[in-house]
């Protein structure tokens, strides 16, 4: 997906604002990637950290394969 911030105007109807989904090819089988770019301010080491967290934290929306659900449930029954 593709967002342009400048859309985000102070005090602008955001029922107005479109953001337009891109379809890239894959570059690897599995897992997500995330490009921020064309920042209008620097960010700290920290502040990239905080964003890296944040991300990292977030739930996986679909069920993994039954093959690695049923490999997970194993090594959590050996603890």
């Amino acid at each position: 997906m593709v967002v342009n911030w400048d859309d985000f105007e102070t005090d602008k109807d955001l029922l107005t604002v479109s953001n337009s989904i891109e379809f890239v090819p894959k570059t690897k089988d599995n897992g997500t990637v995330l490009i921020i770019e064309g920042l209008r301010e620097g960010w700290s080491d920290a502040m990239i950290k905080r964003v890296y967290r944040y991300t990292s934290e977030l739930l996986q929306p679909f069920p993994l394969s039954k093959r690695k659900r049923n490999k997970k449930k194993v090594l959590l029954m050996g603890i």
